[in-house]
């Protein structure tokens, strides 16, 4: 059984650019997709297949949305993150566990990188 897995984190839709030059940047503030020039970008094939022994069947499939915190230097931060919803339970745990391998680009305010508090859409489907 093969199983696809996409990631698709909603900072990515969000249009940057509200923060201006004269709003002060704090180094330990964690700031919102919708709040920073440029949102954190998932760097492609950072993240690590995960084994989902029977959590899915041929042919099911299932969602999982974690809100997460990706730091400064690109890392999701263990400690922030949650599952938001999913429709699958036996799928939250490999959810959690491709998030924490992937890497970012960091978010940043004015040029400077910044924590990013976003959501993460994780799909699974078994073929």
């Amino acid at each position: 059984m093969r199983v696809l897995v996409t990631t698709f984190a909603i900072a990515m839709l969000v249009r940057p650019g509200r923060m201006t030059a004269q709003a002060p940047v704090a180094a330990d503030s964690i700031y919102t997709a919708e709040t920073v020039t440029q949102p954190p970008l998932v760097i492609p094939y950072s993240c690590r297949a995960v084994a989902l022994g029977q959590a899915l069947r041929h042919g099911e499939s299932g969602t999982v949305v974690l809100e997460l915190v990706v730091d400064t230097l690109g890392r999701v931060e263990p400690e922030l993150l949650r599952i938001v919803r999913s429709d699958k339970p036996a799928l939250e745990e490999p959810a959690r566990r491709m998030e924490l391998s992937c890497r970012f680009i960091a978010g940043k305010v004015d040029g400077r990188r910044v924590r990013v508090r976003m959501q993460v859409t994780t799909n699974f489907a078994s073929r």
